[in-house]
């Protein structure tokens, strides 16, 4: 197991985890353990909201206009967001086989690397597409990724939607729409390239392709009382929030508090509020499978220090 020491630097704590990981040393659970209970952020993470909210950008992906025209659901559409995935980091075991020497026997090895999530293309949203349906976990409404696709070439060439990008010589373009009958995407080095449809053809006509959200939203509007909005529990929009059992709540920040001490900067286990706050919010979604939104936990959270600095 790793070393547990509270002198040891976090870069150096980290960067020790993240390799006895990779060695086999230690599953990815003990290492997320252990920089827990030094008060470490997560390796396992993804952004949270409002960062990359879909709402809040003005243009997305061909990959994120696709999921949308299929589902019509904003989380989906969010996890297309090639901004947001190079920010997602999860752990993946990997096996290999390694000589000592040369000339002698392989061995098998085995560990956890931290990776960041692959660029999404609309390829591999396909392929969950079809895992999802042979799971039943597609709403009745939703169509095929594929026909989504087409859909939106059908626009595109046809002058209804309007798509901008980089040109071959470096300047931002409107794409004409008689383009698009010849354009198709492509496979190469794990991303999605826009070429002409002769594979032979390794022109990149066009390149960091976005579209307008409005004017996708125009021609494929959410049914009415249907649209997928970001739950209240990860973004804080106002209005009446969802109810919670805060004294229950309170019990798991007092625990904690007991455990690793107050927040502090000189607290290695502990070091800041925003810390605490985390630890609570991983609690809550492991006992009801939504959390506070961090603004209104964070003000909950400084009545309960004060309170706690009083007795």
């Amino acid at each position: 197991m790793a070393d547990e020491s509270d002198n040891t630097e976090p870069d150096l704590l980290r960067d020790g985890l993240l390799m006895q990981a990779e060695r086999g040393e230690i599953t990815a659970k003990q290492a997320e353990e252990v920089a827990a209970a030094h008060g470490l952020e997560p390796f396992e993470r993804k952004p949270e909201l409002p960062r990359f909210d879909p709402k809040l950008k003005s243009h997305w992906s061909i990959v994120m206009a696709v999921a949308w025209i299929a589902r019509r659901d904003l989380h989906l559409v969010r996890e297309q967001d090639p901004e947001f995935c190079s920010e997602c980091f999860h752990w993946r075991y990997r096996g290999w086989k390694e000589c000592a020497h040369k000339g002698s026997k392989p061995v098998n090895r085995a560990g956890y690397f931290l990776e960041a999530r692959r660029a999404p293309t609309v390829r591999h949203l396909a392929l969950m597409d079809v895992i999802s349906r042979v799971r039943g976990n597609v709403p009745s409404t939703a169509v095929m990724i594929r026909e989504a696709e087409t859909a939106l070439w059908r626009a595109l060439s046809e002058g209804c939607l309007i798509a901008e990008g980089f040109d071959a010589n470096g300047a931002v373009v409107e794409i004409p729409s008689r383009e698009w009958v010849y354009l198709r995407l492509f496979q190469e080095g794990g991303q999605e390239v826009l070429r002409y449809k002769d594979a032979m053809n390794r022109v990149k006509p066009f390149t960091a392709v976005n579209l307008r959200q409005s004017d996708l939203l125009r021609l494929w509007p959410a049914a009415p009382g249907e649209f997928s909005t970001l739950p209240a529990s990860e973004i804080d929009k106002g209005g009446r929030p969802l109810e919670y059992d805060w004294a229950t709540i309170k019990e798991i920040a007092v625990q904690i508090i007991k455990k690793h001490g107050k927040p502090h900067r000189n607290n290695k286990r502990l070091p800041s509020k925003t810390q605490l706050v985390e630890q609570i919010q991983r609690e809550c979604v492991a006992r009801w499978d939504r959390e506070p939104a961090t603004s209104t936990l964070k003000s909950r959270v400084n009545q309960w220090l004060s309170e706690i600095s009083e007795n």
